[in-house]
């Protein structure tokens, strides 16, 4: 027999535990081990949901004392009738809007309409009065006509067509024939010169040429109109500056109907209006607005450009827009 210590059996450390190791293998429950070949996990149980409590039971209806009388239903209260909303203004379609009123011309707006032809009528009773008259009209009319037409060459066919008047007045008295005759010739040409011309100049001192047909004619139109607009606007405040005033000539930011053509009286309207000016920013028209209240105003474009110290090009633009109302 051998002695001493025996040695213990070589067992290998990457060898899968042996069947007789595995209670699977052995046809036993893994709970019936009391070894288990690696470290147990303890099972972590999800706690009970607390119990809640039973609902209360319903509260018993009221006892009504004998005699008493039952109760009275509540009336209903009628629904309130809707409260009516304000209506909303329309917003602009241009939150900068152009001087007068109305969106600034330009790509995306459809073309303005064209300039209000004035009727013929007034002007066949204007050509006509020097042949109803004689000719003694001819001088008034051909004078009216260069007032509207804004002519020197009709000013100085008014000024002969007078003198021919007074000639056929002079020589009506005299005694002599030949004085007779230039008398006579001077009465016929303002009767028959003056009518056909009269009707020769009836287009231009109406405006009744042919009407613009396309877009940009049609533009070039309203943009000459509204500067012809504008220079009467001027003269009206040149003559009564105090119906310059009641008509808000320059203020488009008060109710009017007036059409002054898109004025700006820089002496009363707030920075808004003159931010629309071109060329003119908010900054800028907030500093004019400034030196106003120092100064006290303006009596032309020239004089507020040296004042609140603008950019020289905007000189030309302010003369053609604003307006100085005391």
């Amino acid at each position: 027999m051998p002695t001493g210590n025996p040695q213990p059996p070589f067992r290998n450390p990457q060898r899968s535990p042996s069947a007789s190791s595995d209670p699977k293998r052995r046809g036993e429950r893994p709970s019936d081990t009391t070894a288990s070949a690696g470290p147990t996990v303890p099972i972590r149980h999800r706690p009970a949901p607390e119990a809640f409590p039973p609902p209360p039971p319903p509260a018993p209806p009221p006892v009504r004392a004998p005699g008493a009388a039952p109760p009275r239903p509540h009336a209903q209260r009628p629904p309130a009738p809707p409260r009516p909303h304000p209506p909303r203004p329309p917003r602009p379609h241009d939150p900068r809007p152009f001087p007068g009123g109305g969106p600034h011309p330009g790509p995306g707006y459809p073309p303005p309409p064209p300039v209000p032809q004035p009727s013929e009528a007034g002007s066949y009773v204007w050509a006509l009065a020097p042949l109803f008259t004689c000719g003694f009209a001819t001088p008034f009319t051909i004078g009216y006509g260069a007032y509207r037409a804004k002519s020197a060459g009709l000013a100085a066919c008014a000024v002969l067509y007078g003198i021919g008047l007074l000639t056929f007045l002079l020589g009506a008295s005299a005694g002599s024939e030949l004085i007779s005759l230039l008398a006579a010739m001077g009465l016929f040409a303002n009767w028959a010169g003056g009518t056909g011309h009269s009707f020769a100049i009836r287009s231009k001192v109406f405006g009744l040429g042919k009407p613009p047909q396309t877009p940009n004619e049609r533009a070039i139109a309203l943009a000459q109109h509204r500067r012809n607009l504008r220079q009467e606007a001027r003269e009206l405040a040149k003559r009564d500056p105090a119906l310059a005033k009641e008509l808000r000539i320059g203020r488009p930011d008060l109710p009017r109907q007036y059409d002054d053509g898109g004025l700006v009286d820089a002496n009363h309207a707030p920075a808004e209006v003159i931010a629309t000016i071109p060329g003119i920013t908010p900054e800028l028209a907030r500093k004019i607005v400034e030196v106003r209240e120092t100064v006290g105003g303006f009596i032309s474009a020239e004089e507020l450009s040296a004042t609140v110290g603008l950019p020289p090009h905007l000189t030309s633009d302010l003369a053609e827009y604003t307006i100085y109302l005391d």
